[in-house]
């Protein structure tokens, strides 16, 4: 059982150790050190009810968890959050015979550079300089990874959510550093030209649908090549319909350059080039997701990876080299709703300048009873 833990104060630190007594597998994400919060005024309520400062209660009680927590758990400390979600079901999408469960939560989240690469370029400058000033200069931004889990425990305040490209609409590993090149939402007067050569559209919003097939058969001579990742009720058989007519009319005028290709002579077959068979101008793919947003510093196009699971053992990864993106993804309010196997317990945690720390040991307790009625201990 991997359980990511969100925060940075007692409440993540508690409900780390009590993961690790449960023998499961915590991950912490932080935007601080262990217990590194504001609370230097505020007075501490425990379990039995005593009263104490903050102080005293992260020097006598909760310094012997955090050491605990930096022996057994997995820690990204200094991280800024991007991406909190499922890592492939929609909202309100179902697999059939298994919970939401079945699908993990998905974390992006950014590293500072400087505990990574950059002491890299430190102990070995020489090598690094030969890179070049463009890539020395990239290594100094943040760096984003992923990380998945069974449960989340958040032990922040709430929980934000943008109309990206990841699923429910988060933002997929490294779009967010390239989300001024990216087209959201229905296509404008201005976006819409920017249709042209190998075009990327992530298009689960069925509502939008009709819109942007109008657009695309609109514009539909100047794109080289179109990849289509969308939820299965939004229907492209229009599209399809003009590539499949075009194909045929391609195929046809193939044929008959190949017969004459064929009736060459060698010497004849040396000077002309040989017919390419033509290929359909569509790719779609049902109930992918968008993993990653990547372009090298040396190009302008962009490589999106794609991932599948049907839960039933297949997985499988796509990646995608492409001019244009477009995101026409859920529609989605600002909060992240209510989701199975995701846990919040900072909530009413002050009271009158007092610090509960003693409703919060209630509330981990209830939230590890709820997560055993998931899974059992080993």
């Amino acid at each position: 059982m991997r359980v990511g833990i969100l925060g940075s104060g007692p409440a993540a630190i508690l409900a780390a150790a009590k993961i690790i007594e449960l023998e499961g597998s915590p991950v912490l994400f932080s935007t601080a050190d262990l217990g590194q919060v504001n609370l230097s005024r505020i007075t501490t309520q425990l379990s039995d009810g005593s009263q104490i400062s903050y102080g005293e209660f992260l020097d006598n009680h909760l310094s012997q968890l955090v050491d605990q927590v930096r022996t057994n758990c997995d820690t990204h400390l200094h991280c800024e959050l991007r991406r909190i979600g499922k890592k492939f079901l929609a909202d309100g999408q179902q697999v059939e015979g298994k919970s939401r469960l079945a699908d993990l939560f998905r974390i992006v989240y950014t590293t500072d550079p400087k505990e990574g690469v950059l002491k890299q370029v430190a102990d070995n400058p020489e090598i690094f300089e030969k890179l070049g000033a463009d890539v020395l200069e990239s290594l100094q931004e943040p760096i984003e990874e992923a990380e998945d889990v069974d449960i989340i425990i958040d032990a922040r305040e709430r929980l934000f959510n943008n109309s990206y490209n990841g699923v429910r609409g988060e933002v997929a590993l490294n779009e967010y550093k390239w989300k001024d090149y990216i087209f959201y939402g229905p296509l404008t007067n201005e976006s819409h030209l920017y249709l042209k050569g190998k075009v990327f559209l992530n298009l689960n919003e069925p509502k939008f649908q009709k819109q942007f097939i109008t657009h695309l058969l609109d514009g539909w001579d100047s794109i080289e090549s179109l990849v289509i990742v969308k939820n299965s009720d939004v229907n492209i058989d229009e599209l399809l319909d003009r590539d499949q007519k075009d194909w045929d009319v391609s195929s046809e005028s193939f044929h008959e350059d190949m017969l004459k290709w064929k009736s060459l002579e060698e010497y004849e077959k040396v000077k002309i080039a040989k017919p390419k068979e033509p290929l359909k101008k569509i790719q779609y793919y049902d109930e992918y997701r968008v993993m990653s947003v990547d372009r090298l510093l040396d190009q302008d196009s962009f490589f999106i990876t794609c991932e599948y699971c049907d839960f039933l053992g297949q997985e499988e990864l796509k990646t995608f080299g492409i001019d244009q993106m477009f995101c026409c993804n859920y529609d989605v309010d600002n909060l992240i709703t209510d989701e199975v196997g995701q846990f919040s317990l900072a909530e009413n945690v002050l009271e009158d300048s007092i610090y509960r720390f003693d409703l919060i040991d209630k509330k981990i307790d209830s939230i590890i009873q709820s997560i055993l009625t998931y899974f059992k201990k080993a």
